[in-house]
């Protein structure tokens, strides 16, 4: 009995001591949206149009094709589609990259040649952010970008309150 039981706590106790690699990303607190300005190669308005890669990593990052709307920062052509390497840092089961879903990216080039993109997005809280999927081709001009980035900021919790008092409402009559 005592030699199963040896047997039994060193097997255990050497499984558990068997190296295992193990992948973590590390997701950065949001710094405020001036870091984020500073720290980006590029800022971009886009929406997502195909999923080129959207398994579950250790890195976090998807690719997909995007549809430029607007460059705030950065040398990205507007107005057409460019495949970028996007990572949700949010802790969340469902990922915000919808079907033309649009979001304001803050991106950095890509760190070594064999990345599938050009360009990735920061590691930080907040470097993506989703939008209201309306009015995003107009651009705020006379404005510095910290002011356009608050300007979308702005309209999306607009849009997004009375997104949810509609979905309340209908809850709400769903009940009675």
């Amino acid at each position: 009995m005592i030699g199963k039981t040896l047997t039994l706590t060193f097997g255990c106790t050497a499984l558990c001591l068997v190296p295992v690699p193990a992948f973590a990303a590390v997701i950065g607190d949001y710094p405020g949206l001036e870091v984020l300005i500073e720290k980006a190669d590029a800022i971009v308005i886009a929406r997502v149009d195909h999923h080129v890669d959207a398994r579950s990593n250790p890195t976090l990052y998807t690719t997909h094709d995007c549809y430029i709307y607007q460059t705030l920062k950065g040398r990205i052509p507007s107005g057409r589609t460019t495949r970028l390497r996007l990572m949700d840092t949010r802790t969340s089961f469902v990922t915000p990259f919808a079907m033309h879903s649009t979001h304001i990216v803050f991106l950095t080039k890509k760190r070594s040649p064999d990345e599938p993109t050009d360009y990735r997005s920061i590691a930080m809280k907040g470097a993506n952010i989703r939008l209201s999927p309306f009015g995003q081709e107009r651009k705020l001009e006379g404005k510095t970008v910290a002011q356009q980035i608050t300007g979308l900021l702005k309209g999306t919790i607009e849009y997004n309150q009375k997104q949810h008092e509609k979905e309340q409402a209908f809850l709400t009559r769903a009940l009675k």
